[in-house]
């Protein structure tokens, strides 16, 4: 088997990790300093940083548990890593 990049994965990926999650994460963090108050500024900082990181090593492992092509999941894991150090 030779080892190639799937780019639709990769941008699929990409999109819901770098840009729907955090856009996700800034509506829900305005919708509670505008109405819900639930959580304080300490908390809306940590939401934000949870939804910048990197893709997670875990879903590497649930791939390979199921195999499912566990190498896309490493590829895309370090490829998100390398994207969110300039991100």
């Amino acid at each position: 088997p030779h080892f190639r990049l799937d780019w639709g994965f990769m941008a699929a990926s990409f999109g819901v990790k770098f840009i729907a999650w955090p856009l996700a994460m800034f509506g829900f963090i305005a919708l509670d300093q505008q109405v819900l108050q639930l959580f304080d500024e300490q908390t809306h900082k940590a939401m934000v940083m949870f939804s910048i990181v990197p893709l997670a090593v875990n879903s590497v492992i649930l791939a390979t548990l199921f195999n499912a092509q566990p190498e896309k999941m490493a590829a895309a894991v370090f490829a998100s890593t390398a994207f969110a150090l300039v991100y």
